[in-house]
């Protein structure tokens, strides 16, 4: 139960992430953003690969099917965001209606 929990608030943190038009989110920074909401402390990070995963997950899954684009930084690096700027899923799939006091609890 735990570890679906973890599951829930990983993709609803990469939501606001990607729906956020202000800032350009690597992978790195997604990682930091959601240890930060997971443990609760400022330098928390979960593994990028992890969220690399995730974000598969998010575009080829029946219940998200996001569209996450994946841009180039000037180093190199990629940035990702929702393609369309009306998205934002705020984890309303069937299986995910937990709100993120739910998942902390």
């Amino acid at each position: 139960m735990i570890r679906e929990k973890q599951n829930q608030l990983r993709y609803l943190v990469l939501d606001r992430c990607f729906a956020d038009t202000r800032h350009k989110y690597t992978a790195i920074d997604l990682s930091k953003k959601v240890g930060e909401a997971i443990w609760g402390e400022p330098e928390a990070q979960v593994n990028p690969r992890l969220v690399l995963g995730d974000i598969k997950y998010m575009k080829e899954a029946t219940a998200f099917q996001a569209p996450i684009e994946e841009l180039p930084t000037k180093n190199g690096k990629s940035w990702y965001r929702y393609s369309k700027k009306t998205i934002a899923y705020s984890i309303t799939p069937c299986h995910l209606k937990l709100s993120i006091h739910s998942v902390l609890h």
